[in-house]
């Protein structure tokens, strides 16, 4: 590699660190204001910019002058990748957005350190693996700080699909392969439910369910069951009409996680039960079911159709899942009338590539809201 070879590498790896923290910069400081870290993206893009050229005094002069955009194939290539689907340039959640960002940084220094490293520029190059490492903890922290928040706050996390880890006998999926496809498509809150497992076989399914939902920064919530939820390390529980009330379940929550955040959410059919689930002080509320199901066989409540939906996003001020029935064929109208964030089951579960198809339809769904 020659020296003008050298300094395009720079000028756009330069270009493209800085642009990255740019766009972290100006999260922190207008979508999500968090003035330590917006300082600390700005401080670093600094650095990036003038560290360098107090190495070499002679590089701004070097990048200006062997600048040759026209000629960069970059712009051609990732054009042709994204056609092809290798690579996307859409972030379903903010996280993603975040990490997206994060790696771009760390990559980009990680380049400009191993070019340097070729012109024997050891300098230059240790400068760069400094702030390398620098950018890994400025990411840490950032995801960190929006996880953190989101935690506390349902509305910020209950949009587009709530995952359903669930068995499904017809493909012979388990309620564990399931949550973890969801997860792996980028569903950001699952509710785990399994209604025949042994208690022991639930408690392990939740505990790997919970460590894997942690790592990506998700929700787990699970159904019914305050004992596994509390027992795993959970994010929250999800109760029906006829289970403990939501009064006692929080109760046990703060006895067990004193100070932690402990989502519960609660089934409604109708308006009087979600007038009741505001009033027990619920975080959320299942609406539903909106169409027929055969998903739950001992369903004893009726079909509570779209003008419940309606009435629920007119009326309660709680985060809201739509359930019961709902397809990618019928999620348009659920959506229309009001929902934000919905459940689907044998629609998806049953799909051949279920990740593959988990991320199509949430990628529709936030597109409509």
């Amino acid at each position: 590699m020659d020296l003008p070879d050298f300094a395009r590498l720079l000028d756009a790896n330069l270009n493209r660190v800085c642009e990255g923290l740019r766009v972290l910069e100006d999260y922190f400081r207008f979508a999500s204001p968090r003035p330590d870290l917006a300082a600390r993206c700005k401080s670093l893009r600094h650095q990036v910019r003038h560290e360098p050229g107090c190495l070499m005094p002679d590089l701004p002069d070097l990048l200006w002058f062997c600048r040759d955009a026209k000629s960069d194939c970059g712009l051609e290539v990732a054009q042709r990748l994204q056609d092809q689907g290798v690579i996307q340039h859409q972030h379903p959640t903010i996280r993603d957005f975040l990490s997206a960002n994060g790696k771009r940084i760390q990559e980009g220094l990680r380049s400009l350190e191993e070019a340097s490293r070729m012109l024997d520029q050891s300098r230059l190059a240790r400068c760069f693996e400094v702030l390398r490492y620098q950018a890994y903890t400025l990411e840490a922290d950032c995801l960190t700080a929006v996880t953190g928040a989101r935690r506390a706050e349902p509305a910020a996390f209950l949009r587009g699909l709530y995952g359903m880890a669930t068995p499904d006998p017809a493909t012979g999926r388990s309620a564990l392969s399931i949550g973890l496809c969801l997860l792996a498509a980028g569903v950001m809150v699952l509710q785990y439910r399994n209604k025949t497992a042994e208690t022991v076989d639930q408690l392990a399914d939740c505990q790997a369910l919970a460590a894997a939902c942690h790592e990506q920064g998700a929700i787990l919530i699970v159904n019914d069951r305050l004992d596994i939820a509390l027992a795993c390390g959970a994010d929250g529980v999800h109760l029906g009409q006829e289970d403990l009330p939501v009064r006692v379940a929080r109760q046990m929550a703060k006895q067990v996680r004193p100070g932690l955040p402990f989502w519960i959410g609660l089934s409604t059919h109708n308006p009087e039960q979600a007038l009741a689930a505001v009033a027990a002080g619920c975080d959320y509320i299942g609406v539903g079911p909106v169409f027929a199901t055969t998903t739950k066989a001992d369903l004893r409540s009726p079909v509570a159709g779209l003008e419940y939906v309606r009435w629920v996003a007119a009326t309660i001020q709680l985060p809201q899942v739509a359930i019961g029935g709902i397809s990618p064929d019928n999620v348009a109208t659920v959506l229309q009338a009001g929902a934000r964030c919905c459940a689907m089951i044998h629609a998806i579960n049953q799909q051949p590539d279920l990740v593959a198809e988990v991320r199509h339809i949430q990628q529709q769904v936030l597109a409509q809201l």
